[in-house]
C-alpha cells in the first residue's frame, strides 16, 4: 500500500481542509470537506488505485499529479470554510480557479475616523483607516447588519451628514438624526459600542431579537416579525467570530509546541497581509523542556536568509524573551516583538493545537521509522528530508549525478548534475558540493559509498557551512560482484559514530537499501541517456560536411538528435544544403536497412 493510499484509509469523518500535493511537493489543489473521509476519498477508485470515473477532465488530472495529501481537522464547516478561502487567496494552488482573485468572505467593519460611525459590509481589509472589524463571515453578514439596524437607532446613510434635514429613518424611530445636531457623537458612541457588543455575543443577539419578533407579533405587524423570523433563522446557522483590528493586518508567525509520549511537534502558523498562508510542522523526539524548544525553534527558524515578521506569537512565557528579542532584532536590523497571542487569535490558537494532537495521536509507521533512524544512528535531526546521491558512468565517460529528496514517505524531487570528474571520489566531491551550495540541505544526505565517501560528504559540508547528518551505505560483494537484493544484502552503514552492520530484514536498512536503489536508478538512466546522446553526437559529426555549426543548427530546429533521424528530406534541405540534407537523410535511411 502506498503512502498516499494509507492516508486515504486513515481519513477522520471529520470537518476541514485537505491539500493535494505533487510528486516535488507543490501545492495543486486545496479544499473544504463537511466529512474528510468521504470528501476526499470520492476523488479515488481503490480497486484498481486510480481517479474516480465520475471526474471532470482538469479534475482526473489533478488526481493523476497528487502524490501526498495533508489535511487539518477543523470544529465546524464554517471554519473549514474559512480557512479553505484564506489558503487560496494566500497560496494560489494551481488547481483552485474560482477563489484565485482577491474576493473574499464579508466583513462588517465600522471607520472609526468617521464622527458618527456606522457598521457596514466589505469584502477588503483596509489597513490604511482606523477601524475595528467582525468577521469573516462566509454566511449571515447582510442578516447581522440588518438586525443591528432594527436593534439600535444608527446612521444608515453614508451621506447622512450632508444632509441639512432628517431623512425618513428618523420619522421611523430607526435614527437620532445627528444631521441636525440631535445628538452628541460622545452619546452616539455609547449606542454604537452597546450593539458591538452584540457582534461578539450571538446568544444576547438572539435574545434580543426574539423579543423583538414578539412585540411585532402582538403589534399585528406581522411582515416585519416575518423578516425578523429570517433574521433569526440564518444568524442561529453562523458562528459569530470574533472582532478584529489592525493588529490582524499585520504580519506574524504563531508557534505551537505540544508533547505526549515522550514526543513532540511544533507548528508554525504564518500570517501574511492578514490571511493565513502557511501551516508548517515538524516532529521530534522529546529531550528537552519547552523552554529549550521553543527558544531553539525560532532561532532554527529564522535563519540569516529567513528574516522573522514583526511579530512572533507564543503561548509559553520564555525567561529570555527580551534577549532572544535583542538577538533577533541585532542579527536582522529590524525591531520585533515576542508576545503571547491575544483573544483576536484564539481561533488560531485552536487551530493550531487541533493540528498538533491530530500529528502526534496518529498512528503513523513511516514516522516512527524516522524516529528509529535517529535513535540507531545518534542522528541530530529527525530525518524528515532525506537527500540521497549517487553517481553513475561508463569507464568515467558521460558521468551524471543524482540528488534525490525523500520526505513525507515519497520522493518529491529528482535533480540529476552532468558532471566533469574523471573517477569516481571526483564525480561523487563536484555533485555534493553543487547541490550543497543550493543551500537545501535538508536533514540527512545518504550518500552511495563506504567508509571514504562519507568523509568525503562531512569534509564539504563542512567547508561549506551547511551541517545536515551524513549516512553512507556500501553494496554487499560476492565474489568481487555488487549484489543488489533488498531484503537479502547484507550492506554495512556508515556514520558519525562509526559503521553499523543491521540484520538484512531489518526496516531500518530495507528503507535506506530503497533510497540508495532509486538514487542508482535515476542516475542510471540519466547517464544512459546522456550515453546515447553523445554517442548519436559523434555518429552525426562523423557524416561528410556535417560539423559543430551545422550540428548546432540541426539540433535548435529539431530539438532532439531523434527528431533528425525522423526528419524528411524536405525538413533537412530546409536548414541544411540539399547535398548535406542528402547525406544526413541517407545515414539514417541506410542505418534502418
Amino acid at each position: 500500500m502506498s503512502t498516499l493510499e494509507r492516508t486515504l484509509a486513515h481519513l477522520p469523518g471529520l470537518p476541514g481542509v485537505y491539500r493535494f500535493y505533487d510528486a516535488a511537493g507543490k501545492l495543486l489543489y486545496v479544499g473544504k470537506a463537511k466529512n474528510l473521509a468521504k470528501r476526499v476519498r470520492s476523488y479515488f477508485r481503490f480497486d484498481p488505485f486510480k481517479p474516480a470515473a465520475n471526474l471532470p477532465p482538469r479534475i482526473a488530472k489533478m488526481v493523476q499529479e497528487t502524490k501526498h495529501i495533508d489535511y487539518v481537522v477543523l470544529a465546524n464547516e464554517q471554519e473549514a470554510l474559512l480557512l479553505e478561502n484564506q489558503l487560496i487567496k494566500g497560496l494560489g494552488p494551481k488547481y483552485n480557479i474560482l477563489l484565485r482573485d482577491d474576493k473574499t468572505y464579508p466583513y462588517i467593519w465600522i471607520d472609526l475616523e468617521d464622527p458618527f460611525p456606522t457598521p457596514k459590509i466589505t469584502r477588503r481589509l483596509q489597513p490604511h483607516k482606523r477601524a475595528r472589524y467582525f468577521g469573516p463571515f462566509p454566511t449571515g453578514a447582510k442578516e447581522l447588519l440588518q438586525a443591528l439596524y432594527r436593534l439600535f437607532p444608527l446612521v444608515q446613510r453614508s451621506n447622512c451628514l450632508q444632509e441639512r434635514r432628517a431623512c425618513l429613518f428618523f420619522q421611523m424611530g430607526r435614527c437620532l438624526a445627528p444631521c441636525e445636531g440631535r445628538i452628541d457623537q460622545e452619546e452616539y458612541r455609547r449606542i454604537l459600542e452597546e450593539a458591538l457588543k452584540l457582534l461578539s455575543d450571538k446568544s444576547s443577539l438572539l435574545k434580543r431579537l426574539r423579543q423583538e419578533m414578539e412585540d411585532l407579533a402582538q403589534g399585528l405587524h406581522f411582515e416585519e416579525a416575518a423578516k425578523v423570523r429570517d433574521w433569526i433563522a440564518k444568524i442561529e446557522g453562523i458562528q459569530i467570530q470574533s472582532p478584529i483590528d489592525l493588529e490582524a493586518l499585520e504580519e506574524f508567525d504563531l508557534f505551537m509546541v505540544l508533547t505526549h509520549n515522550q514526543q513532540g511537534v511544533a507548528l508554525r502558523l504564518v500570517v501574511r497581509g492578514g490571511k493565513l498562508i502557511a501551516i508548517d510542522h515538524h516532529l521530534f523526539p522529546l529531550q528537552e523542556d519547552l523552554e529549550a524548544i521553543y527558544r531553539h525553534l525560532i532561532l532554527a527558524t529564522y535563519e540569516s536568509g529567513h528574516p522573522p515578521p514583526g511579530r512572533i506569537l507564543l503561548p509559553f512565557q520564555l525567561e529570555d524573551r527580551q534577549a532572544l528579542e535583542e538577538l533577533l532584532a541585532q542579527r536582522f536590523q529590524k525591531s520585533l516583538s515576542i508576545t503571547p497571542p491575544t483573544f483576536h487569535h484564539q481561533g488560531l490558537v485552536e487551530l493550531a493545537r487541533q493540528k498538533g494532537r491530530e500529528l502526534l495521536n496518529g498512528h503513523n509507521p513511516h514516522e516512527e521509522l524516522l524516529f528509529q533512524l535517529q535513535d540507531h544512528f545518534g542522528l541530530t535531526h529527525l530525518p524528515q528530508r532525506i537527500v540521497v546521491f549517487d553517481v553513475s558512468h561508463l569507464q568515467g565517460s558521460a558521468p551524471v549525478g543524482a540528488a534525490l529528496l525523500y520526505e513525507g514517505g515519497a520522493f518529491r524531487i529528482y535533480r540529476h548534475y552532468t558532471l566533469s570528474g574523471k573517477s569516481e571520489v571526483e564525480q561523487m566531491g563536484e555533485l555534493l558540493e553543487r547541490y550543497g551550495a543550493r543551500g537545501e540541505p535538508g536533514d540527512l544526505w545518504l550518500i552511495d559509498g563506504g567508509e571514504q565517501a562519507y568523509h568525503l560528504a562531512f569534509e564539504i559540508t563542512r567547508r561549506i557551512g551547511i551541517e545536515p547528518d551524513i549516512l553512507a551505505i556500501a553494496k554487499e560483494r560476492q565474489g568481487g560482484r555488487v549484489r543488489r537484493a533488498r531484503g537479502g544484502a547484507w550492506d554495512r552503514i556508515y556514520g558519525a559514530q562509526g559503521s553499523f552492520s543491521l540484520e538484512r530484514k531489518d526496516p531500518k536498512l530495507l528503507l535506506l537499501q530503497y533510497l540508495r536503489d532509486e538514487a542508482h536508478r535515476f542516475a542510471l538512466a540519466r547517464h544512459r541517456r546522456k550515453r546515447h546522446k553523445e554517442s548519436m553526437q559523434i555518429e552525426l559529426l562523423q557524416i561528410p560536411g556535417i560539423g559543430k555549426v551545422k550540428l548546432r543548427r540541426l539540433l535548435d530546429y529539431f530539438g532532439t538528435f531523434e527528431a533528425i533521424a525522423e526528419a524528411s528530406l524536405e525538413e533537412l534541405e530546409s536548414i541544411l544544403s540539399p547535398q548535406d540534407a542528402k547525406a544526413v537523410w541517407n545515414h539514417y535511411r541506410f542505418k534502418e536497412l
